[in-house]
């Protein structure tokens, strides 16, 4: 009987770990808008994906996870304003298996790309 209560409360916990650890080691990239602009689209090309963070409000941000399966390359970067500027950019490299990597991109108010974690 203990055995059977042990095994039924423990295993939604395994559950638990297991989802949070695949967050924890998965990379990902944040984009951040620091401006004062709206984002009507923000892309993120690596290698073996495609992040598409959709738009962001002054002073939002957005968190993607990606696989560690990747090949080789960079993260390039493509932002579309609310105002129609075009901004792209080239944010460091990608390899695969880089476990916790974490990168952050964010539009400043002097329409820059900042990258960082790169």
């Amino acid at each position: 009987m203990k055995v059977a209560l042990i095994c039924t409360l423990s295993l939604p916990l395994v559950g638990l770990a297991a989802y949070f650890g695949y967050f924890f080691v998965s990379p990902s990239v944040t984009v951040i808008n620091a401006s004062s602009d709206g984002i009507s689209k923000v892309i993120v090309t690596l290698p073996s994906s495609r992040l598409d963070f959709g738009g962001l409000e002054p002073g939002g941000k957005n968190t993607i996870y990606f696989s560690i399966s990747q090949a080789d390359g960079k993260y390039m970067t493509s932002v579309t304003t609310d105002s129609g500027q075009s901004l792209e950019k080239s944010c460091g490299f990608v390899t695969g298996n880089e476990f916790h990597k974490r990168v952050k991109i964010t539009l400043t108010d002097a329409k820059d790309l900042r990258c960082e974690g790169t």
